[in-house]
C-alpha cells in the first residue's frame, strides 16, 4: 500500500462523524515487517497531527524480520504502538507450522519490552499433540498466551479429538496446581450466557466484523474482516456493503446443528472463519464444530475444579449461575 493511501485512509477513520471515540489501527499481513518503512512513516505522520478520536497502532508479527533499527523505533513508540507476537509453542511446533523460523525470533526482545506479552498461538493438526508443552514454553517465557484451533484445516481425523481431551486434561492440571499464572480464554472465559440462552431467540456474535471492525486491502477497498479480503478469500472475496451482516444472529439464521445446541451463546462465532471455510457466515465447520464441543466441557469442568478449591471470588448471583451453566454443559454435551 502507498504511504498516500495508508494515510488517507487512516484519517478517514479518525474523522469519521460515528460514535467511536477510539480508533485501533492493526497492521495485518502476512508479516507486516516487510512494511516497516510503510508503518514507520503512517505512524509519524499521525503523530504531528490533531485528531478529533484517540487512537493507538496494533502489530501482528512472526518476530522473524526485526531488524536493530526496527527495534529502536518500536521502543521509541511503545507508547503507542503495541506489538504482539505470533509463536506457535515450542521451537519443534513452531518450526512445524512456520516454516523453521523459530531460531530468527529475538523472544527476549518480546518478554522484556512488552510485560505480559499475549501470544498468539495458532495450533495445527500437527502440533496438536504437543499443545501442553507449547503453552507452558510460552509461559516459561514470560509470556500469556492465546491459543486457537486453525481454521482452514482439515479436522476430520476422530484421533484428534482423543489427542484434544489428553492435552486439555494437562492443561487443567497444570493451571490449578499454579493458580498464579492466568490460564488462555479457551480454559477461563466465562460460561454463564448458555443459562439466558432461549430457542428462537438470538446468538450473539463474538466478533464485530464489518460492523466496529473493517480491513483495508492494499487498493484501499474496504472488506468487513481480514477473512473477507482477497488475501485470505481469493475469487470468494466480498466488499463491505456487498454482504448483510448482525451483531445478534437470529436462531433461524444459525445453522440446524448450533440451534438447539447448550454451547451455543459462548461458542465462538467468527462470521470471517466461517465464510472463509464453509462460504455460509452462519455455518460451522463440522469437524472444529466437534473439537469446541471437548474444549467447553472441559472448561466447565476447570471452573468446576476452580470453585472447588475456593479462587473464583464472585458474588452468589454470579456463583450460582456458574454452577448451573456448568451442571448444563456436563450434562448435555
Amino acid at each position: 500500500m502507498s504511504i498516500d493511501l495508508a494515510v488517507k485512509i487512516a484519517e478517514q477513520e479518525l474523522f469519521s462523524q460515528n460514535d467511536y471515540e477510539y480508533v485501533k489501527f492493526q497492521f495485518f499481513g502476512g508479516e507486516p515487517f516487510i512494511e516497516f518503512e510503510t508503518i514507520r512513516a503512517l505512524v509519524e505522520h499521525i503523530k504531528k497531527h490533531e485528531y478529533p478520536k484517540l487512537y493507538s497502532f496494533e502489530i501482528t508479527t512472526n518476530g522473524t524480520l526485526l531488524t536493530n533499527e526496527i527495534k529502536k523505533w518500536l521502543i521509541e513508540n511503545k507508547d503507542l504502538v503495541y506489538c504482539f507476537l505470533s509463536l506457535d509453542g515450542t521451537r519443534e511446533m513452531h518450526n512445524i507450522n512456520r516454516s523453521n523460523s523459530f531460531d530468527a525470533i529475538d523472544l527476549s526482545f518480546f518478554s522484556k519490552n512488552y510485560p505480559n506479552c499475549q501470544v498468539k498461538m495458532t495450533v495445527s493438526e500437527k502440533t496438536l499433540p504437543n499443545l501442553f508443552d507449547g503453552v507452558k514454553f510460552c509461559y516459561d517465557n514470560g509470556f500469556q498466551v492465546f491459543w486457537n484451533l486453525g481454521y482452514g484445516i482439515n479436522w476430520s481425523n476422530q484421533e484428534n479429538a482423543e489427542i484434544l481431551s489428553r492435552e486439555l486434561k494437562k492443561l487443567i492440571d497444570f493451571h490449578l496446581k499454579t493458580p498464579n499464572i492466568t490460564p488462555s480464554a479457551m480454559l477461563s472465559d466465562p460460561i454463564s450466557k448458555i443459562v439466558y440462552q432461549k430457542e428462537g431467540g438470538f446468538t450473539q456474535s463474538w466478533c464485530a466484523t464489518g460492523l466496529q471492525m473493517v480491513a483495508y486491502s492494499i487498493d484501499g477497498k474496504k472488506y468487513p474482516c481480514q477473512f473477507f479480503s482477497p488475501v485470505t478469500s481469493g475469487e470468494k472475496a466480498i466488499e463491505l456493503g456487498n454482504i448483510e451482516i448482525k451483531l445478534d444472529i437470529p436462531d433461524d439464521k444459525l445453522d440446524e446443528k448450533c440451534r438447539s445446541c447448550v454451547i451455543r451463546a459462548v461458542c465462538p462465532t467468527c462470521y470471517g472463519a466461517n465464510y472463509y471455510s464453509t462460504g455460509n457466515l452462519y455455518k460451522k465447520d463440522d469437524n472444529l464444530c466437534a473439537l469446541m464441543k471437548i474444549i467447553l466441557k472441559a472448561r466447565s469442568f476447570f471452573l468446576a475444579e476452580k470453585w472447588k478449591q475456593g479462587n473464583f471470588g464472585l458474588g452468589l448471583d454470579d456463583e450460582k449461575l456458574m454452577l448451573k451453566a456448568i451442571v448444563m454443559i456436563q450434562n448435555e454435551l
